[in-house]
């Protein structure tokens, strides 16, 4: 029986067939469970075999993956070796690269540094060499997946590394050709080429190659040193003056040949000798040698191939031209062997020249603003190549150094050329192209075409500053873009009893207009407002608060404040528009902030008007507005006194204790503080009133008897539980007494009139002046001496206002008693 095993799995395929073939010899065929049976049985069997599969396809694309890396090693090292073994070094271009180890010798210290393993001397000790990036992901055309680095290492004639010359730099002018520490001249160098991969699961994998690259030049002393485009026999249209070995491709040169150029070198056999440029999967185009000798040759390259008579009808016009880019110049003769001079030539996109532009509508205006989200700009001139890309059109702001301040760059939405030619062509192409002014401050720009991209890739070519074709920059030309600023003429208030008034207690949020013009529209939300007390540096200072978009159009706008957290005092309108970030506010302060409030009425709770000389008086103020009350005070002009006691019941009511000893009768006016900055007023009066014994209290006697010597000479103080007391007189001698008395409403002009008397009779009276201390709330009367009657018992006191012939009676306040 035959088995085919995977993992754990075993099916016997000799019985199963047995099986099928006798179900299937009976008339009445298979039963639904033995199809179903069949099926499991299957499965079982080919599941196996798909994980075979799959392991082979894994297997199929790590090998492609390790080829690929192969041809990018391979090409790599092609590439490398195209490049000039050594080049000297002048004092002129000492960072450039020239030769192989200016590009790939890394950063050594010391610079010298040639480290080899210190068990076999012949071998590099490559983890101590440092490895120079050549390509990183993505840079390598045909390789874009991988990355390049390399090593070096300078080899001895018997193929050990090599002890380099301790004065040998890698590019020190006079230095720099590889010798080792006998001064010995070097011509190989062992390059590790290492291309790296990533795999998702499994981090970065890597493939390396190493080759000897040999000096052929100085083996066979034969080499470029450069190639030069004749600046004097080929056109202006095609020079480069920044580029002396780059031209640029163009369809009608003055000579059918194509651009003249002279290779400088050595070595050079006439009668072998040719000369190419050459890139990596384009064909090799060669130089027309018209003069040669051993250190210099001249001729032509046709840098356009599809000359009249050549071109291939199916292809485009354009498809014939020399890529544009780095070219590397290959020289060759006697078939043995050939010299590279890596990247040494450059092909270029002819130079764009501007012949007129300005606004879609008007060509004759160039004028914008900044708040223009698609301004339209027309171009004409020649040539503008639209081969893959559009070209690219900028309008740039400089200094007066040259410095770039602004870059706006188009989109190009239109491009018109003759037909057929793609911008080749002297004939007048247009472009037009939408620019975003927003982003723009004002000021005056020039206009630059470029070549299909940025001007800094090699082959791309930027027109200059100037429409008049004579090379010469030409500033006057601009194209000027103003700011779009809005203007805020003023701003009223809806709801408010005054339209330019806002208040801090009443009516938040306040819905306000705003009017003026060049209101942004925009953009959500296309402005920003705000209310300042000032603008500092064009920008909202002081105190400020910004407000919230309602509406907005370009004469008015909309919005919402609350200005509860602005102090009291008048604030400017200030309108941003976002599309530009450009701002503009009213010329003065239109608006003032305040608070709203009122005091309709100032009464005592327990008596019928305010008194001289009363203390700890209940009071309600009545008003609105009041709830943001911060303090309460009252003057008669002359003085004013806080009231330290109230109480903000709500936004109608204040509740205050009110201390008006020495406050004299006549005028007074209350003042309720809102916040910290408004004062609200209301006029009220101080009247004489009734002059009142204070009750018993134990801390402060209301009323005090002294002996006839007075103040001071204390006999008796009243208490809640204990009567002050005098003595009475007696037969031959006559008792005196002295009353200090506190109290309330005695005068502070005039006199209060006090008397004494036994039950029903009085014996005795004075007028006494009021004394009082206005923090300890004292108000008091001292009496003089007075005589005492023989007479004990209880007695009762009186006070009377001078004038006013209303007696306060106490009865039974003190006694005599005898001694």
């Amino acid at each position: 029986m035959e088995l085919f095993r995977r993992g754990f799995k075993v099916v016997q395929t000799e019985g199963l067939e047995m099986w099928l073939r006798r179900k299937a010899g009976k008339e009445g065929g298979f039963t639904i469970v033995e199809i179903l049976v069949a099926g499991v049985i299957m499965v079982v069997a080919l599941v196996p075999m798909v994980s075979m599969f799959d392991t082979s396809f894994k297997g199929i694309r790590s090998f492609e993956q390790s080829q690929k890396s192969l041809n990018c090693a391979k090409v790599a090292l092609e590439e490398i070796q195209a490049l000039p073994f050594f080049t000297p070094h002048t004092t002129e271009g000492d960072t450039e690269k020239w030769d192989i180890d200016d590009h790939f010798w890394g950063e050594r210290d010391p610079v010298n540094y040639n480290p080899k393993d210190p068990v076999d001397g012949g071998v590099p000790l490559w983890q101590e060499i440092p490895e120079a990036q050549f390509y990183a992901y993505g840079e390598f055309e045909e390789f874009p997946d991988f990355r390049v680095g390399v090593q070096l290492a300078y080899l001895d004639d018997d193929l050990g590394v090599a002890d380099m010359h301790e004065d040998w730099l890698p590019n020190g002018s006079g230095l720099d050709r590889p010798t080792n520490a006998s001064n010995e001249t070097l011509q190989m160098v062992l390059a590790r080429i290492s291309v790296y991969w990533t795999k998702s699961s499994e981090g970065e994998s890597s493939y390396v190659l190493e080759s000897i690259i040999s000096d052929t030049q100085a083996i066979y002393n034969f080499g470029a040193a450069r190639i030069t485009v004749d600046q004097i026999s080929t056109p202006d249209a095609l020079l480069n003056p920044d580029r002396p070995n780059a031209a640029a491709h163009w369809p009608p040169a003055p000579d059918p040949r194509g651009v003249r150029v002279i290779v400088e070198g050595w070595g050079f056999d006439p009668d072998t000798v040719s000369a190419h440029i050459v890139r990596y999967k384009y064909p090799d185009l060669e130089i027309d040698l018209t003069y040669k000798t051993e250190n210099r040759l001249e001729g032509f390259i046709n840098l356009s191939t599809n000359v009249p008579g050549s071109e291939d009808p199916t292809e485009p016009d354009w498809k014939g031209r020399a890529a544009v880019g780095y070219w590397t110049l290959k020289t060759r003769q006697e078939n043995l062997f050939s010299s590279y001079l890596f990247n040494g030539f450059i092909v270029e996109y002819p130079k764009p020249n501007i012949k007129r532009y300005g606004n879609l509508a008007n060509m004759d205006e160039r004028i914008g603003y900044n708040n223009e989200t698609a301004a339209i700009v027309k171009i004409e001139g020649c040539p503008f190549i639209n081969l893959l890309d559009y070209p690219s059109v900028r309008l740039i702001r400089e200094d007066e150094t040259g410095l770039i301040l602004n870059m706006l760059t188009g989109v190009v939405t239109d491009m018109v050329v003759p037909s057929g030619s793609y911008g080749y062509t002297n004939t007048t192409c247009t472009i037009t192209a939408r620019f975003d002014f927003t982003v723009a401050a004002a000021g005056d720009y020039y206009l630059q075409i470029v070549n299909t991209k940025e001007p800094t890739l090699v082959g791309h070519r930027a027109s200059d500053h100037d429409e008049t074709n004579d090379g010469v920059a030409d500033h006057d030309n601009v194209y000027t873009i103003y700011e779009y600023q809005p203007i805020v003429n003023d701003i009223t208030v809806q709801g408010s009893d005054d339209p330019h008034t806002a208040y801090k207690n009443a009516g938040n949020p306040w819905t306000m207009n705003i009017s003026g013009d060049h209101f942004n529209m925009v953009g959500s939300p296309p402005v920003e407002i705000f209310l300042c007390s000032e603008v500092t540096d064009g920008l909202p200072a002081g105190s400020w608060v910004q407000g919230s978009l309602v509406s907005v159009n370009t004469t008015e706008i909309i919005g919402t404040f609350n200005v509860e957290a602005l102090p009291v005092g008048d604030y400017i309108v200030y309108v941003r528009n976002l599309i530009n970030g450009v701002a503009g506010w009213s010329g003065d302060a239109p608006l003032r902030v305040d608070y709203k409030a009122g005091i309709d009425a100032f009464t005592p709770d327990a008596y019928p008007a305010f008194y001289e000389n009363y203390y700890d008086v209940m009071a309600t103020i009545e008003g609105y507005g009041l709830l943001g009350t911060t303090a309460v005070s009252f003057s008669n002009g002359s003085v004013t006194y806080p009231v330290d006691e109230f109480t903000v019941n709500d936004t109608y009511s204040i509740s205050a204790k009110l201390n008006l000893i020495d406050c004299l009768n006549g005028n007074w006016t209350l003042r309720v503080e809102v916040g910290v900055e408004k004062v609200f007023t209301f006029p009220f009066s101080v009247a004489l009133g009734p002059a009142v014994i204070l009750p018993p209290n134990d801390a402060k006697p209301a009323i005090k008897i002294n002996s006839s010597g007075g103040v001071g000479t204390f006999v008796s103080a009243e208490t809640s539980t204990q009567r002050a007391y005098g003595v009475a007189s007696a037969a031959g001698k006559n008792e005196k007494g002295v009353f200090e008395v506190e109290g309330m409403g005695f005068p502070m002009v005039g006199s209060t009139t006090l008397r004494l008397a036994l039950p029903g009779v009085w014996f005795n009276w004075m007028n006494c002046a009021t004394t009082w201390d206005r923090a300890s709330k004292t108000v008091k009367i001292v009496s003089l001496s007075m005589d005492f009657p023989t007479a004990t018992g209880l007695c009762d006191i009186s006070v009377e206002r001078t004038g006013s012939g209303v007696f306060d009676l106490h009865t039974g306040r003190w006694e005599l008693v005898n001694k």
